[in-house]
């Protein structure tokens, strides 16, 4: 369980605390995949009360292509799990968004592919920024869809009408 000094769980530091920090980084990556998500709502809780940020948070959203979405982060819970999985009609692909896990494919054919980290993880990221600054590629990552994604945690952690602003 996290300390209570952490500087993720004040919420006038971090604002909506682990759940802004890092779930952020999955709904960049689930647009990125699927497209613009334009309809979101969500739940939040303080279940253990050991810090004053959210330390559990449940969404369900609409993608721009129509199809649905649903997370739960739970930072409190008694193991670490970050499984996604998107879920079709022929199949599934099941992957994690932080941890080093394999890529699952599951349907007609069955794949499980390693895709590996690079050794310093943002080296892809920066490789990426440094070709946009210099006008040789379009990085997918600027600050509109940074601004996109926010919105969306926006809506989720205030929806909560216990939430202190």
């Amino acid at each position: 369980m996290p300390a209570p000094e952490n500087w993720r769980t004040d919420p006038a530091i971090a604002g909506g605390g682990y759940f802004a920090d890092l779930a952020s980084h999955g709904f960049d990556l689930f647009q990125y995949l699927a497209g613009d998500i334009v309809e979101v709502t969500g739940f939040t809780a303080r279940q253990v009360g050991q810090y004053a940020a959210e330390d559990a948070v449940t969404a369900c959203w609409t993608f721009s292509s129509g199809a649905l979405g649903m997370g739960c982060w739970n930072f409190v819970a008694d193991r670490r799990e970050d499984r996604v999985e998107l879920i079709g009609s022929t199949g599934r692909i099941t992957f994690a968004v932080f941890e080093d896990e394999p890529l699952r494919l599951e349907g007609e054919v069955n794949e499980v592919l390693a895709v590996p980290c690079h050794e310093h993880i943002q080296w892809h990221h920066v490789q990426a920024m440094n070709a946009h600054i210099r006008g040789d590629a379009e990085h997918p990552s600027v600050a509109i869809e940074a601004l996109k994604t926010d919105r969306i945690l926006d809506k989720v952690l205030l929806r909560n009408p216990r939430r202190p602003d």
